[in-house]
């Protein structure tokens, strides 16, 4: 896990927001594609993704879409945070979580 990853991960562990259960990298079959998802909360089928600056490059950056779709299709919910945003401004990113569940 990334620095990122682990901060939040300290959060979401245990029941400790909103007493959801999360899970880390998390495998998921859907039809032909296969993704790994940073955090997923069952429960509720919210998905959370941590990105790194290579996210910021077009390639990626469409490819996430295209992940996003497909996850949609399965009536996923995406949400997405930088690493600036975990290391930064956490209460932010809390906040939007909360919000979610």
């Amino acid at each position: 896990m990334t620095d990122a990853e682990k901060i939040l991960w300290r959060v979401l562990r245990s029941r400790k927001q909103n007493n959801s259960k999360f899970r880390r990298q998390v495998p998921f079959a859907l039809g032909e594609y296969h993704f790994v998802a940073d955090f997923y909360c069952p429960e509720k089928k919210l998905i959370i993704e941590i990105d790194g600056s290579i996210h910021r490059e077009n390639d990626i950056i469409q490819y996430d879409r295209f992940r996003e779709d497909i996850f949609k299709i399965g009536e996923y919910r995406i949400l997405r945070f930088s690493n600036e945003e975990i290391i930064f401004s956490m209460e932010k990113v809390l906040d939007e979580i909360k919000k979610q569940l």
